[in-house]
């Protein structure tokens, strides 16, 4: 099977901020041009957490099955034996328990629930800052973890008001 790799499959993007940090500067998730040049220079490391998609799989230009399907059958799976994965800025991940008191629960549609797992606790705290990151997790009775670097983060404006549209917030 035929991989084009993407910057969102090396561990050196950074999602939230559209960076490369083995580079240091910015890049785009689905750029196929630059992730050739950095496996020659052997810094391109796969984020093996990162399913492949149909942009991985097929060229440009390429016709994608109307079939196609993400693979996940080699996922773990919840008691019901629903797979877990989580949607992120990165595209569909293995969902990694945000702390090790977290039980999730899967969603053939949706996945996981960003707030139970690793990844989406990060794009929750970038995205909305710590308050409402925390807000969310104290509804679903969550621990939220913050990592040092994120202690200070507010998130994006722009996010946090359409958070607090859907969610009816007026604060």
């Amino acid at each position: 099977m035929k991989v084009y790799p993407t910057c969102s499959l090396c561990v050196n993007f950074r999602s939230n901020e559209s960076y490369c940090q083995q580079l240091i500067r910015p890049c785009q998730a689905m750029d196929q041009e630059q992730p050739k040049e950095c496996i020659k220079k052997g810094t391109y490391i796969r984020n093996l957490n990162v399913l492949l998609d149909s942009y991985h799989l097929y060229d440009i230009g390429e016709t994608v099955p109307m079939s196609f399907k993400i693979d996940i059958s080699h996922l773990p799976k919840d008691a019901k034996g629903i797979p877990l994965f989580v949607f992120t800025k990165r595209g569909v991940e293995r969902a990694i328990p945000a702390h090790s008191g977290v039980l999730m629960r899967g969603d053939m549609l949706v996945g996981v629930h960003k707030v139970y797992t690793l990844q989406g606790q990060r794009e929750l705290i970038f995205d909305l800052g710590v308050k409402y990151a925390r807000e969310i997790a104290n509804r679903k009775n969550v621990e939220l973890t913050v990592f040092p670097d994120e202690e200070n983060s507010f998130g994006i404006e722009e996010e946090i008001k359409r958070y607090r549209v859907y969610h009816r917030r007026t604060k």
